[in-house]
């Protein structure tokens, strides 16, 4: 098994960091493994894993291996039609306000990039910011919409829809942690469900964090489980 450099990971975490892509153990064992990226100059690896595997087991067992996120993929399917208004306060956006960039940051409190204490408390911050930035600059999203009834109020809430797999994918959602348990998540999925129809895709899709809360709107709002795996960090 070999180590495959992330370019992007590294240049902005700022240390070599790299990625096992068999989810098998390697025949040396993963010590031997560990020690070889080691000398390669790595501070650290991901290693995506089934859970139940061998490879889960072992990574249990290993010190220097930490469980970083149970990662869950949720697909909802969707009727084919024609473009639908959007539900009432909700509209795109290429606007990157105070407000958004707030709500960007809380979209990542459930990350591993925030659960792991390895990483310095602001990266999950920076991380989800530029993500939203690159969204809303549509390299990494088709469009980023927004949940504000109020147009001269802030944004209460915003989701980016992705064009993945002749599907549409949720990146990120967020709604105002002063503003939840108000039908704002359940508007947001409404409004990616018409965006997915309106796109001509039969599917949305959307991965998380397994003790994220927002599984429970997911389920509610239709989605079922079609994919988990164990993230692990691996610090050298």
């Amino acid at each position: 098994m070999s180590v495959q450099l992330l370019p992007w990971d590294s240049d902005f975490l700022g240390f070599a960091v790299g990625q096992l892509r068999d989810p098998e153990l390697p025949a040396a064992g993963l010590d031997a493994l560990l020690a070889q990226a080691r000398q390669q100059g790595y501070r650290l690896l991901y290693w995506f894993v089934p859970p139940g595997s061998a490879a889960a087991a072992a990574l249990q067992a290993c010190p220097a291996a930490r469980l970083a996120d149970h990662k869950v993929r949720f697909c909802m399917p969707v009727a084919v039609g024609q473009a639908i208004q959007l539900p009432a306060g909700i509209a795109p956006t290429h606007d990157y306000s105070p407000a958004l960039r707030t709500l960007a940051a809380q979209a990542g409190v459930y990350s591993r990039f925030q659960t792991d204490p390895n990483f310095a408390p602001e990266v999950h911050e920076r991380l989800y910011q530029l993500w939203l930035g690159r969204s809303l600059s549509g390299e990494l999203a088709r469009e980023v919409l927004v949940y504000q009834p109020n147009p001269a109020g802030p944004v209460q809430g915003f989701l980016t829809l992705a064009d993945r797999n002749e599907g549409t994918e949720i990146g990120l959602i967020a709604v105002n942690s002063t503003k939840r348990s108000q039908g704002i998540g359940a508007a947001l999925i409404e409004a990616a469900r018409r965006r997915t129809a309106a796109a001509g895709h039969a599917t949305i899709r959307v991965t998380t964090q397994g003790n994220n809360p927002a599984c429970r709107l997911y389920r509610r709002e239709g989605f079922v489980e079609e994919h988990e795996e164990l993230v692990y960090h691996m610090w050298l």
